[in-house]
């Protein structure tokens, strides 16, 4: 229909607008469709026009644009649902006093509220930047806009004061809200405006005011709430919508604490799972913060928010218990995240995909500072993985330094080991690998804490050197000194491993066969099987009796894996793992200084108060060439044994292993400072 505004109407004109406007009861008059809703109540139909009125600094526009994404979504955003009929899907966003950037601004967070693209315009929003015209040249263009646009069905116009020059002018004001009528009525369309309100009271300003609050179907007041009126950022939670905590804030930190504290802590733990804290889903990127008082925007903000979260954990699990050691995880984090908790790479899900890109994941945050990072081993989501998937995973999970099997699966399962029983033996071995490496992961976590070296390392970290390094992403060192390449393929046979250069490679899983490092080899796996390479000048310490748990177990038969080189240093550290004792002193750091040539030469020193707790000790020194001569612990010669069966039954002694082709030694713990020698000197068999 062509609009014409009509300024003077003639008697004829009249007698056919009054016949026109004649109510006949007869006929059936359809009720105006219910397009916009809020918990419910209606707030807009077609055919007629609304408001939003506030204070500055209310929050209007935010919440308009939480209207807006509901329609473009035609679903609900925050509290607000609407049902647009689908040939009255287009939306005019009107905004009349701020600038291109602004409005750009609030285009995109209109998008991103309803879960839409922001990098590009959609095809069922226009936004109109108004600010440069004046009054009459705005009513123009909005007029044209409104009839000129196919299926068009909501109007915003924000803020319908700069549409008069006087907001006093009950001429003006009549008049525009007479043309809000018009509009709506020939158009079939709803109108929402956005106007202030008064300073002094809660009306609306001006005589517009005065018309709109009279004429329009519904008024919003948009207000702070009276019981909290700081901002607060609103977003969407898997259960709803929900405020977000500011963190930055030293009340909000309090409040946290103490809600922790008696929650959660105050009942026994001193553990803190942070989840769904990353703040990307808060819709408006403009909330005030308080950063201290010093005042920000959550835009600028939310990268510390999670670390200031794990750090208020922490410190209410000290204040409550100064014994107690903290453990945090959490699902972001900023730099400083490694000083508080553990994070994970986020929900994955159930595909060899994720099993193989979730390890330059890892390392990369490793590279970036962040040494404690896992993922959920068997995916979080998806379908529950095949047994040959869930294998795989979990050979890959037991060098995690956060090693969780943790799922949500849409098929209504929960991953668990015991699903898939014909490989249950192959996935509690990968397990109790895990457990047997706790002196060796134990020592990795002191060394992280001290220096920031990761758990799991990329190639690179090591061997920055090696051009080949630098190019391999789903490799990864195990500690410094334990090459791991898993098997990430599926039904695969064989696994592609590239060796470093610089040093040489034992197989784990062949007997320590040795490799000359800067080359690709190719192993053949099985299911059981978790390709490994020590590297050259290692010490791999290892628990031989079995642990079941870091806190309660404690390694009580040590085992050494030696691959001596040049003279190098490894540290095993211990404590009770469970209270802040080690601050004190309660710890056990033991270093272990090898130095090889035709005598190798292992010096044990310990420091700390900490009771050692291991009572034997094995020695499984890697020598290829030859067999050693004689073997001392503190100078006194250690009995070499030539039967296999002899040397296993004896409490001390040493055996060359021909097919290994390693030195055994064994002895009980001294639990002092001592010093093992290995002698491949040159002999004849007269001086033997």
């Amino acid at each position: 229909m062509e609009y014409r505004e009509r300024k003077e109407v003639t008697p004829e004109e009249a007698v056919i607008l009054w016949q026109a406007s004649r109510l006949d009861l007869s006929d059936d008059y359809e009720k105006a469709p219910e397009i916009l809703k809020v918990r419910g109540s209606v707030i807009g139909t077609l055919g007629n026009f609304s408001a939003s009125i506030g204070k500055a600094k209310s929050k209007k526009t935010f919440n308009v644009s939480a209207i807006v994404a509901a329609a473009l979504k035609n679903g609900t955003v925050l509290s607000y649902t609407a049902e647009l009929p689908e040939n009255k899907r287009k939306i005019l966003y009107v905004d009349t006093e701020q600038s291109t950037y602004h409005c750009a601004k609030v285009a995109k967070r209109i998008l991103r509220m309803a879960g839409l693209p922001t990098d590009r315009n959609h095809e069922d929003l226009e936004f109109l930047v108004l600010r440069k015209y004046t009054p009459e040249e705005r009513i123009a263009i909005v007029r044209e806009a409104i009839y000129r646009t196919e299926n068009v069905g909501l109007v915003i116009i924000d803020g319908i004061r700069d549409m008069v020059y006087d907001i006093n002018s009950s001429g003006e004001s009549t008049r525009i809200i007479s043309l809000l009528m018009t509009w709506t009525g020939e158009r079939n369309i709803h109108i929402h405006t956005i106007l202030h309100q008064n300073k002094g009271d809660e009306n609306a300003r001006g005589h517009i005011g005065t018309e709109l609050s009279n004429k329009a179907e519904t008024v919003l007041q948009v207000e702070k709430d009276s019981k909290n009126p700081e901002t607060y950022g609103v977003g969407k939670w898997w259960g709803g919508d929900g405020a977000f905590w500011d963190f930055t804030k030293p009340e909000g930190r309090a409040a946290w604490k103490k809600y922790l504290t008696e929650s959660i802590i105050a009942v026994g733990t001193n553990s803190v799972w942070n989840d769904n804290c990353e703040y990307d889903s808060l819709m408006d990127k403009d909330c005030t913060c308080d950063f201290d008082g010093k005042g920000g925007t959550i835009g600028q903000l939310k990268p510390i928010m999670s670390t200031l979260m794990c750090k208020v954990g922490a410190d209410a699990v000290v204040e409550h218990n100064a014994k107690a050691r903290p453990y945090m995880v959490c699902r972001s984090g900023s730099a400083g995240i490694q000083r508080y908790a553990q994070t994970w790479c986020g929900d994955n899900c159930t595909s060899w995909k994720s099993l193989k890109y979730n390890i330059p994941i890892i390392t990369g945050m490793g590279l970036s500072g962040q040494p404690n990072e896992g993922a959920d081993i068997g995916g979080f989501a998806g379908p529950a993985p095949t047994e040959e998937l869930f294998v795989r995973w979990v050979q890959n999970g037991i060098f995690q330094a956060r090693f969780s099997i943790h799922s949500a699966s849409n098929d209504n399962t929960v991953t668990e080991p015991w699903m898939f029983r014909e490989s249950a033996d192959t996935i509690r071995d990968a397990i109790l690998l895990r457990y047997r490496f706790t002196p060796y992961l134990y020592s990795a976590e002191y060394e992280a804490s001290q220096t920031g070296a990761p758990i799991m390392r990329a190639l690179v970290y090591d061997f920055q050197n090696d051009p080949k390094a630098w190019e391999e992403s789903f490799e990864f060192l195990f500690g410094r000194d334990i090459l791991v390449a898993n098997v990430l393929e599926e039904g695969a046979k064989t696994r592609t491993v590239y060796l470093p250069a610089g040093c040489k490679w034992y197989d784990w899983n062949d007997k320590f066969r040795c490799y000359e490092g800067g080359q690709t080899i190719e192993v053949p796996v099985t299911m059981a099987t978790i390709p490994m390479f020590v590297r050259e000048g290692a010490v791999i310490a290892m628990a031989d009796n079995q642990l079941m748990t870091m806190e309660g177990d404690h390694t009580t038969a040590l085992h050494l894996i030696v691959a001596p080189k040049g003279t190098t240093t490894t540290t095993l550290y211990d404590d009770d793992g469970i209270t802040n004792d080690f601050k004190s002193g309660v710890y056990r750091k033991t270093t272990i200084t090898t130095t090889a040539g035709e005598r190798v030469t292992m010096n044990f020193a310990s420091e700390g108060s900490y009771k050692d707790t291991v009572e034997t000790v094995k020695v499984e020194m890697i020598a290829k060439e030859k067999s050693p001569f004689w073997v001392t612990l503190d100078g006194r010669k250690i009995e070499h044994f030539l039967n296999r069966r002899k040397f296993d039954a004896a409490a001390e002694g040493w055996y060359y292993s021909q097919s290994k082709k390693a030195v055994e030694v064994k002895y009980a713990n001294p639990a002092k400072d001592h010093e093992l020698t290995v002698s491949f000197e040159q002999f004849d068999l007269i001086g033997m």
